[in-house]
C-alpha cells in the first residue's frame, strides 16, 4: 500500500468513528432535554417489560379513588333521591302525643302519668284540664273532649310519627287542609280533626287541638 492509500483509509477510520460519536452524542442530549432523570430510567425499565407485565403494572397503579369516588356519587344520588315520607304510612289522626280521643281517665294517668296540674272550669264544674309536660287534656266527665300541644313544643306526634312544631313543616306533612279559617287551618280524618291556631298578626303556629267534630 503506497503512502497515498494509507493515509486514506486512516482518514476515513476516523471520519466514521467521529461520526458515530457525534450520533451517540445527539442521542443522549434529546433524551436529556425531553425527560428528566427518573423519567428516563423508568423509560428504560418499562422497555425490559413483557406488554402484558406492564398491562398488569397500569392497572395495579390506577387510583382507586375514581372508582371509588364513582360509586359514593350514585350512592349519594340514591341517598338524595330517596322520599321517606313516602315510606311512611298516611295520617289518620288516631293518636297525637300518645292519646287517642277514645281513652278514659285511666289510660290517660297509665300512660301519662301524674299530671303537673289539674284545672277545673269555673263555670262547668265536671270539666277539668290535665297538664302533662308535651299537652293538656280537656275531659268532661272522664271523657276526652280535646288535646292541646302548645306552640312552644318542638314536636308533636302524630300516629306516632314525630313532626317540627312549625308551619311549615305541618303544611308539607298534611298537605291541603280541610277547612281554612282566620285563625287558622283545619285538617279532618272521618270525626277526627286537627286545628292549628295561627296568630294572624306574625303568622305563627300558636297551638295544635285535637278534637272529634261531633263534639265541637
Amino acid at each position: 500500500m503506497n503512502k497515498e492509500s494509507w493515509m486514506l483509509s486512516i482518514g476515513v477510520v476516523i471520519l466514521w468513528a467521529g461520526i458515530g460519536v457525534v450520533h451517540t452524542a445527539q442521542e443522549e442530549t434529546v433524551l436529556a432535554m425531553n425527560l428528566p432523570v427518573e423519567s428516563y430510567e423508568t423509560s428504560a425499565l418499562v422497555s425490559s417489560e413483557e406488554p402484558g407485565e406492564r398491562a398488569v403494572a397500569i392497572a395495579a397503579e390506577a387510583p382507586s379513588s375514581l372508582s371509588a369516588a364513582g360509586l359514593v356519587d350514585r350512592e349519594s344520588d340514591s341517598d338524595a333521591g330517596a322520599d321517606t315520607d313516602a315510606l311512611m304510612p298516611p295520617l289518620l289522626f288516631h293518636t297525637v302525643n300518645g292519646v287517642a280521643l277514645t281513652d278514659d281517665l285511666k289510660t290517660v294517668y297509665e300512660m301519662k302519668g301524674q299530671p303537673s296540674a289539674i284545672v277545673q272550669d269555673e263555670i262547668i264544674k265536671n270539666i277539668k284540664t290535665y297538664q302533662f309536660d308535651d299537652c293538656s287534656i280537656t275531659m268532661i266527665d272522664g271523657a276526652i273532649e280535646y288535646v292541646v300541644v302548645p306552640g312552644t313544643a318542638s314536636r308533636i306526634d302524630i300516629d306516632g310519627q314525630l313532626i317540627p312544631l312549625n308551619l311549615a313543616s305541618i303544611k308539607k306533612k298534611l298537605g291541603t287542609p280541610y277547612f281554612v279559617s282566620e285563625d287558622g287551618i283545619v285538617y279532618r280524618n272521618g270525626t277526627n280533626a286537627l286545628k292549628i291556631y295561627i296568630d294572624p298578626a306574625s303568622n305563627k303556629l300558636m297551638s295544635v287541638h285535637y278534637f272529634h267534630t261531633t263534639s265541637q
